[in-house]
């Protein structure tokens, strides 16, 4: 399970006029994405989608990486990132994604999501930050054996 005890490192902090994505990498190969919305027009744009592929293939040397993606209020996305995000190509690193989902507008933007851009890999919504890196660490653990 992840704790406090297990360091992080920024690997990644993308400033934007309009926001920032942080990426934190955990000892436990858990990668963070984190977004910081300076204004209500923050929007994940299709460059941003394919920088974190990028990031993600460096991060993992190739290999699979479990993903847990914070959401802000009013997280939004393009068509295009949406449709890109959810392609073999974009998911080519990403061993499963755990997405906060902590109140009703995010889970029915999720939901949303799931319905129109099916995902490549394993992507379910919690409540909790703590419940879904159990998951990811469960389902690393998992694809060990």
């Amino acid at each position: 399970m992840l704790s406090h005890s297990i360091s992080e490192f920024t690997v990644q902090h993308i400033h934007r006029n309009d926001g920032s994505i942080i990426v934190n990498q955990y000892e436990n190969e858990v990668v963070e994405i984190l977004w910081e919305r300076k204004s209500v027009q923050f929007k994940v744009e299709l460059q941003d989608v394919i920088g974190l592929r990028e990031l993600m293939k460096d991060l993992g040397k190739g290999k699979e990486l479990p993903v847990y993606i914070s959401t802000i209020e009013f997280l939004r996305s393009t068509p295009e990132a949406n449709q890109y995000a959810s392609t073999e190509e974009a998911s080519k690193y990403t061993l499963a994604n755990a997405v906060l989902v902590d109140n009703l507008a995010k889970r029915i933007l999720f939901n949303f999501f799931l319905k129109f851009n099916s995902p490549q890999k394993p992507t379910r919504g919690f409540k909790t930050r703590k419940k879904a890196m159990k998951w990811l660490l469960e389902l690393k653990n998992q694809s060990r054996v």
